[in-house]
């Protein structure tokens, strides 16, 4: 028999239109359920599903309100809920979500952020003395939201997430329902990935709602993910961010995120996770004759 041109059957997937649409269903899927958990100073925090969902409309009613639910936005820093708050937020408008390595040298950051068109830029406490300094540089931002600490120079340039969340909630729950109308066009650019630059400058991947969410249901449809996650690569990485977020989200799983490499056996014993996304870069060897 030719094993290729056997039928293999296929697991059944929920379908989906857009990332808006995969969210509700998560959140009816997930209910009570933890979404994630992650460490706030000695404690492990815990945040459900329907509280992902709202906290995604509150922080897209303020983009909504400022005007940048259709424009390019670009985080950098290490993997934290916030992040990935920010993540599905801009997936569910019709702007481009950029994430940019954490790895690169602040002159490669400003080069990503300049070449992407980004008009906001997220960022963690690790870049604030630069991104202040240097903010000049960044010829295209219009707003630089400090992510995890309160931004002590507010102006109309600068400001911090949780001041966004909060802003939002308040127009959400009065009624402001801009952000959560947004009709996703599928075809348009919603990700755009930078290459390594490992052959020159870093390269801009562009991909649409279309292809990530091809990426999650066909994926699944031939392998699946279980009910915790122990959330460790980068999430600027693709991997990560598609098949560590987005799969396991479709799947109403409990992302655990980890805080650093160092703590990778700890939170293995802490969360107990039934899967983890991991990959290994394969080196060539040089043959012997």
């Amino acid at each position: 028999m030719n094993r290729h041109n056997k039928n293999y059957p296929v697991d059944y997937v929920i379908p989906f239109r857009d990332f808006k649409e995969m969210l509700a269903q998560a959140t009816e899927l997930g209910g009570q359920k933890p979404a994630f958990r992650f460490r706030k100073g000695k404690e492990i925090e815990s945040v459900t599903y329907g509280e992902f969902e709202k906290q995604t409309k509150y922080l897209g009613t303020a983009l909504y309100k400022n005007g940048f639910c259709d424009e390019h936005i670009a985080m950098i820093g290490g993997n934290c809920y916030e992040y990935v708050v920010t993540y599905l937020t801009v997936l569910n408008t019709n702007g481009v979500f950029v994430p940019v390595d954490k790895e690169l040298l602040f002159d490669e950051i400003i080069n990503v952020v300049n070449h992407s068109d980004a008009k906001v830029f997220f960022y963690t406490g690790a870049y604030y003395k630069n991104i202040h300094e240097r903010a000049s540089e960044f010829v295209n931002v219009k707003k630089f939201i400090l992510v995890g600490e309160q931004e002590k120079e507010k102006s109309d340039l600068f400001t911090d997430y949780q001041t966004l969340i909060d802003e939002g909630k308040e127009l959400f729950e009065g009624g402001e329902k801009g952000y959560t109308d947004i009709e996703i066009e599928l075809e348009k650019v919603k990700l755009i990935v930078y290459t390594s630059g490992t052959t020159g400058v870093s390269k801009g991947v562009m991909l649409s709602t279309k292809n990530l969410a091809s990426c999650v249901y066909y994926g699944l449809q031939i392998s699946t993910v279980y009910d915790t996650c122990l959330s460790v690569l980068p999430y600027h990485h693709t991997y990560e961010s598609v098949c560590g977020l987005l799969v396991s989200i479709h799947k109403a799983a409990t992302i655990c995120i980890n805080e650093s490499i160092r703590t990778v056996a700890a939170n293995l014993k802490e969360y107990k996770p039934s899967y983890c996304m991991l990959y290994k870069r394969l080196k060539a060897r040089k043959r012997e004759y």
